[in-house]
């Protein structure tokens, strides 16, 4: 019987160093761990692909903080252009050019009640014009700058205003009231004194007047300062003083003066000023002087 020759074990561990070798050679010339490595990288993110979402998201914050302050300042700007059509829509009330102006600071102090608009006599502002906003009379203008000016306003005891009733055509002039003073207990007998700053005082009526709570005043246009017309405020409380003859009347403003941003300067100039104190001139002429 044939018997099978047995080949040498170095025979054989020569033919495998010989294969690996060979394959070695083959796959490094395939490149074969590269291509699985980097489907690997695919499958399963590495840390820096990690972070790279998270740098994403912190960038769509970054913008969206960007977009909510241009929304703050496109809305304040709207609510500006809003306020100075308000304004500029009382012209056909009013019956005088109104220049729109922005309050750049307000002085709080009960002593100094003032506030600087950023227009002056560059803008064809002059001294003792209106100031009004879209609720009424806010003062008026006392200094007059370049490109600012100074408003006293309608609450301040040193601003003084003729003013109508509305419903008894009754005269008055009103002014910023220093004091307030109410019925503490309701029947009359006892009285308390506060300050008011946001209240006015109506006074020098007739001994006759006829005048109502909620009656509304507006400027009588008789001290030439300003013109007829504009609203001034509503009559908030009458207290009488029989033992002196006398009313005491507060008038809450029209005006938003709490919250001033937006007014306008009726441009009432010195010239129209000066055609009522020359006709006033021409009536004194006519009349002639008075009987002895």
């Amino acid at each position: 019987m044939y018997r099978r020759k047995r080949i040498s074990p170095i025979v054989w561990t020569i033919g495998i160093l010989v294969v690996l070798v060979i394959a070695t050679f083959v796959i490094a010339r395939l490149d074969f761990p590269g291509r699985i490595l980097r489907a690997l990288a695919g499958i399963v993110p590495s840390s820096g692909q990690t972070g790279q979402p998270v740098a994403d998201e912190e960038e769509m914050r970054g913008r969206l903080r960007e977009l909510e302050g241009e929304n703050a300042i496109l809305r304040e700007t709207l609510l500006q252009l809003q306020g100075e059509q308000r304004i500029e829509a009382l012209e056909g009330d009013i019956g005088y050019p109104i220049l729109a102006a922005k309050v750049i600071y307000r002085d709080h102090s009960r002593l100094f009640d003032t506030a600087l608009i950023d227009r002056g006599s560059s803008d064809g502002v002059e001294t003792d014009m209106p100031v009004v906003d879209s609720g009424g009379l806010v003062g008026r203008v006392v200094a007059v700058r370049a490109e600012v000016s100074r408003i006293v306003l309608v609450t301040s005891p040193d601003c003084a205003v003729g003013v109508r009733d509305q419903r008894s055509r009754e005269l008055g002039i009103v002014r910023g009231s220093e004091l307030v003073r109410w019925w503490a207990d309701g029947n009359g007998e006892n009285d308390t004194v506060a300050s008011a700053p946001d209240l006015l005082e109506l006074s020098y009526l007739s001994p006759s007047a006829e005048i109502r709570t909620n009656d509304t005043l507006v400027t009588s246009g008789l001290s030439g300062i300003t013109p007829p017309g504009i609203r001034v405020g509503e009559v908030q409380s009458i207290i009488s003083h029989e033992e002196q003859g006398r009313f005491e009347i507060h008038v809450r403003p029209f005006a938003d003066l709490e919250h001033l941003e937006s007014v306008g300067v009726v441009l009432y100039r010195e010239d129209d000023r000066i055609e009522l104190d020359e006709l006033l001139e021409e009536v004194d002429d006519e009349a002639g002087p008075p009987e002895e």
